[in-house]
């Protein structure tokens, strides 16, 4: 029952380090890639799907070590 609580705490604050760091990424990423202009809906899906994308890579990287 302790063990099965503190993986959904552990889980938790996964999903939650993952939203912070892809809201973060993603206004780097525009920034960097269209300079400072409006950007449209579609240029921001584009960016938010490639630092998912990116996210999945890392994850699987630092958990093989």
């Amino acid at each position: 029952m302790v063990i099965a609580l503190l993986l959904i705490a552990l889980m938790l604050a996964i999903v939650k380090l993952v939203l912070e760091h892809i809201k973060f990424l993603s206004i780097i990423y525009w920034l960097a890639l269209k300079g400072i202009k409006e950007p449209n809906e579609l240029e921001m899906k584009y960016v938010t799907s490639q630092v998912i994308k990116n996210m999945g890579s890392d994850i699987r990287r630092k958990l093989k070590m």
